[in-house]
């Protein structure tokens, strides 16, 4: 009997816990762990088979996301003396090794350490085992891209299900899953996951802290919070979120509003601060040893709050957010802030959990849309994005148990409404995704390939070859072939003097340069900064003398084992330049036939010549 006693306090207390956290009384262990384990399953195969693709050499690593041969440069600039600083390449370009060819990243900056220090950690072993650079380094990169995407996965649908139950884990896990962003940063070289999973991690500790008022989740949410900044100076946003969380905190441990508490809650801040700042040190120690990262930030602050081509403030990046989410989505998400909001204001049935939650997505949305005036990126905000599928999750969850009691009729709509909400999610955001994901698979056919591939047989191979953006070219075929990494310019022709050049539509179509096309008035001779001259003289103008069009390369589907899937694909959602590159424009340089320089008096007609499919 006594031993029955006890059972039936522990399930009483385990009621009584999930009531508080807002969970429903209902809620059952095996399903949520079920739908966990499906989760997963479907993240692994989608892009743990990727990490090895395209990693051969970092011509051809360039050759589709620019960042990655940076980062991947950092990595390996780690493991020569000072070990672990991933500034040795960066501030000493002569270091690098031969191979890499022009690929030198000199002044770039670096986000922080927490990314590259789980990459030294697996790549290190392998080469003092002997393990080549590539494709080993970015490998282990891409390893912990993957990594981190499903510790973030798991962190969200383990915060919803703490917050609404099994149901809001499983629609939590289930957006998130889909989520075009987070597919893309979990299968290429890129800390955003990484920071993801940290800011999650510090979430769910805030959470945790301000219901018990316990330093030690204090101290954890600090050391979160400065690893987040390691991974991609996202520490700023974390700040709201946790001094939230110890003003919680301050209250559950029945700190008074009188001098005692007010200077026991200046000493819990005090804490929470030493210890973000002791993760943030811990994972870029080299920060207090070697001036290049604050001096990088400092020099490049500037550039990111001023935009010389669009008009990018927080008003658009709120609008590009609801277009990204949809008007259905959005508008779960906004009633599911309103929501919380509304419980806070009016004192009813006040969700601790939720309140960070809300807190700390609007930061990461006010942050980037009030510091970041050089585009709009939606992909930064994935943080904002995986929390209101959090929000999202609960709100379903909670207007569904709801409905459960209200009769047969509530019953049946219940499970129409989940057939159809599961149905659109996969459908709108499942097709995106797994279209990816066969497209990755499908890299060696896209157009930046395919160039270097009619190069081959089609131009001289000691060639001096000059492109804006990501094209692959063999190194050991053309030596002389140079990624310029940014705008092409009359300048760069004159003073290069290639033989031939590229310019890609990743470039010239882009939003922020198509602006630039519309209205920019420089003449030859007097460039200025991000001057688009080039590409409205050769796209919009219909060319000049010294450039003449040898051939344009367009992103088509042929042969290869998902030709039919990818060509379905391409006639029901229109992605062909996405899932097989850009156009790309061959021009030969012939400065023999340079015309007589004249100012341009009028702005150029503007042609569109293909879409904007950039990646994030």
């Amino acid at each position: 009997m006594e031993e029955v006693l006890s059972r039936q306090d522990a399930e009483t207390g385990h009621a009584l816990h999930r009531e508080a956290i807002g969970a429903p009384r209902h809620a059952e262990r095996r399903w949520p762990d079920k739908a966990l384990c499906a989760l997963l399953l479907v993240y692994g195969v989608l892009w743990f088979p990727l990490v090895g693709r395209s990693t051969s050499n970092p011509h051809l690593l360039a050759a589709f996301i620019n960042d990655e041969p940076p980062i991947t440069q950092q990595l390996l600039g780690m493991t020569v003396p000072p070990y672990g600083n991933p500034a040795n390449y960066l501030q000493a370009p002569q270091r690098v090794p031969e191979y890499w060819g022009n690929l030198l990243f000199s002044d770039y900056i670096y986000y922080g350490g927490a990314y590259l220090d789980f990459g030294f950690l697996l790549y290190m072993p392998l080469k003092q085992l002997g393990a080549a650079d590539f494709p080993a380094a970015a490998i282990c990169l891409r390893l912990v891209s993957a990594l981190a995407g499903m510790v973030a996965l798991v962190m969200a649908y383990l915060l919803a299900k703490r917050l609404g139950g099994p149901a809001a884990g499983w629609v939590a896990g289930l957006l998130l899953l889909t989520d075009i962003s987070l597919s893309c940063y979990s299968s290429i070289i890129h800390p955003d996951t990484t920071m993801l999973a940290f800011a999650l991690l510090a979430l769910w500790a805030g959470i945790r802290h301000a219901e018990t008022g316990r330093l030690g989740m204090l101290l954890s949410l600090g050391a979160l919070a400065g690893l987040v900044h390691g991974a991609k100076m996202g520490g700023p946003w974390t700040v709201p979120m946790a001094v939230t969380a110890v003003l919680l905190g301050a209250r559950r441990a029945s700190f008074g509003w009188n001098a005692k508490g007010v200077r026991a809650l200046l000493g819990r801040l005090a804490l929470w601060g030493t210890s973000a700042a002791a993760g943030f040190f811990l994972c870029t120690p080299y920060a207090l040893f070697d001036s290049y990262y604050f001096r990088m930030i400092s020099t490049n602050a500037s550039f990111f709050r001023t935009s010389p081509w669009s008009q990018a403030n927080a008003i658009t990046w709120i609008e590009e957010l609801w277009a990204y989410l949809g008007p259905f989505l959005g508008s779960l998400a906004l009633a599911s802030v309103a929501c919380v909001a509304l419980a806070w204001l009016f004192r009813h049935n006040q969700k601790t959990g939720l309140l960070l939650t809300v807190v700390l997505g609007l930061s990461v949305v006010l942050w980037y849309s009030l510091v970041i005036r050089l585009w709009v990126c939606v992909p930064y905000l994935l943080t904002a994005l995986a929390v209101l599928y959090v929000l999202v999750g609960a709100l379903v969850s909670f207007s569904f148990h709801w409905l459960r009691r209200q009769g047969s009729m509530a019953r049946a709509l219940l499970v129409l409404l989940c057939l159809v909400g599961i149905g659109l999610i996969c459908i709108t955001r499942g097709v995106d995704v797994a279209i990816y994901a066969l497209g990755e698979h499908c890299r060696d056919r896209i157009s930046g390939i395919a160039v270097g591939r009619w190069a081959v047989d089609n131009l001289p191979h000691h060639s001096k070859i000059l492109y804006d953006d990501a094209v692959y070219f063999d190194k050991t075929i053309f030596p002389n072939a140079r990624l310029h990494g940014g705008l092409l310019t009359y300048r760069d022709l004159e003073t290069q003097r290639p033989d031939y050049f590229i310019l890609s539509a990743s470039v010239y179509s882009a939003e922020h340069y198509v602006g630039l096309r519309r209205t920019q008035t420089f003449a030859r001779g007097s460039e200025g900064e991000f001057s688009v001259l080039l590409y409205q003289d050769l796209l919009d103008r219909g060319g000049v003398p010294e450039a003449e069009l040898v051939k344009v390369f367009t992103p088509s589907f042929r042969g290869g084992r998902f030709e039919a899937l990818l060509a379905y694909a391409r006639g029901f959602l229109g992605q062909e330049e996405f899932l097989m590159g850009h156009e790309l424009r061959l021009f030969r340089y012939r400065p023999e036939r340079a015309a007589t320089v004249v100012p341009a008096a009028d702005p150029p007609s503007y042609v569109d010549s293909a879409s904007d499919q950039s990646r994030p």
